[in-house]
Order: structure tokens, then sequence, then C-alpha cells
């Protein structure tokens, strides 16, 4: 998972963070993601900051407890679908490009497949 998250532009620390908490599928405390990850609880801290910036981790604050950070459920969803739109949007501009060459028609049906793609993700 990790892999794919560094594909989708995630830093490699963020994306181990992310990851973990993922396959964990609960919320977890900064020592719990510090044992799991080995990663100095500062530097946790930045990765998790950037994970809450981009919506895909949220802090939850239970009572008489330190703070708990989960996966939002959508989290790897969303890298997907910003990842397709971007790259949808970057074959649209190659086409333009291109204005009429042979290679234009495939790009043209891969263009229309992630579209279809992408649609089918906001249903």
């Amino acid at each position: 998972m990790v892999s794919l998250l560094r594909m989708l532009g995630m830093p490699t620390s963020s994306s181990i963070v992310l990851a973990t908490l993922l396959l964990e599928a609960r919320p977890m405390d900064l020592n719990e993601l510090h044992e799991r990850t080995g990663y100095a609880k500062s530097h946790l801290s930045s990765s998790l900051r950037l994970l809450e910036e981009k919506k895909l981790v949220e802090r939850i604050i239970a009572r008489g407890r330190r703070a708990l950070f989960r996966a939002r459920r959508e989290a790897l969803q969303k890298l997907l679908h910003e990842h397709l739109s971007e790259l949808r949007r970057s074959i649209h501009g190659v086409i333009e490009e291109l204005g009429g060459v042979e290679e234009d028609e495939r790009l043209r049906e891969i263009e229309e497949n992630l579209l279809r793609i992408l649609e089918g993700m906001e249903e």
C-alpha cells in the first residue's frame, strides 16, 4: 500500500503513517504510531499535520486521553480520484497539442476511460 500512496504523490513518511492507519482500521495515538512506524513523535506530528491538511486523516480527542488519529475511510479513494483527474487533464492537454495526429484517437479513448472511472468513483 505504501508504494501505491507514493505513486499518488505522498511523501514516504506520510505514506507509511497513512498506510498504518488504514491497515489498523482504528484510531491510534502518537505512541502507537511510533511503535508501528519507528518514527520520532515530532516526525509523526509533521506527517499527521500534512495528512490532516489533505483531509486524509482526522484527529479525535477522547476524554482523558491524548489525541487519536484515524484515516478517513474515503482517504485512498480521494487520493486516487485526484491523481486520475490530474492524469486526465494532462492527457487532454496532449490531445489538444497534437491536434489530429494518429495517436490522438488512442489518447481520446484513454481520456474517455478515465472519465468513466472518475464518474464511477463519484457515485
